[in-house]
């Protein structure tokens, strides 16, 4: 293992388990570990944090850091950045794939984005706005616990309309 430290793993078609940790990310085949970092794979970034397999079977690494989103073909690493400024993070820390393969990334404190393929759209969440998690449900709706780092975390129902992310129902706010 490349850290003691496992943020995320996950399990691909083929059973390979991907292992993301704080230094490089590691595959494990049931007997092998086999380790990715930058100087033996041409891993981009060695902060893997989260993991989502899309419904191609591509596999998508939230770095953490950067504002970086990693696509894994196979064989070719494909970069994402996500927009940030001056006034927040778009340091990705969550991932959810929805029925149209449309990836949702979680930031850790710039909201969220959606990779429709080739572009990064920002949703524009409230600024402050960290998402940790991403669920999709049966009916392809996305939920998000909004944290606004005042020690409130706010579950609520998101649907896009014309890109604009619409609060249908909060269920809970503590």
């Amino acid at each position: 293992m490349p850290n003691n430290e496992v943020m995320a793993i996950i399990v691909d078609n083929n059973n390979l388990k991907w292992v993301g940790t704080y230094n490089g990310l590691a595959t494990f085949d049931g007997i092998n570990w086999t380790i990715k970092n930058p100087y033996n794979y041409s891993l981009p970034n060695n902060y893997i944090n989260s993991i989502a397999i899309d419904l191609e079977g591509y596999k998508w690494f939230a770095t953490g850091s950067e504002n970086t989103v990693l696509k894994f073909d196979g064989e070719n690493w494909i970069v994402f950045k996500m927009p940030h400024d001056i006034l927040g993070s778009a340091d990705p820390i969550s991932f959810a794939v929805d029925k149209k393969n449309i990836i949702w990334v979680g930031t850790y404190r710039k909201g969220a984005f959606k990779i429709d393929g080739t572009r990064v759209i920002d949703l524009r969440f409230p600024q402050a706005s960290g998402i940790g998690s991403i669920s999709v449900d049966n009916f392809n709706n996305k939920w998000f616990p909004l944290m606004d780092f005042i020690n409130t975390t706010i579950l609520f129902l998101l649907r896009i309309t014309k890109k604009i992310p619409v609060c249908l129902q909060i269920l809970l706010a503590a």
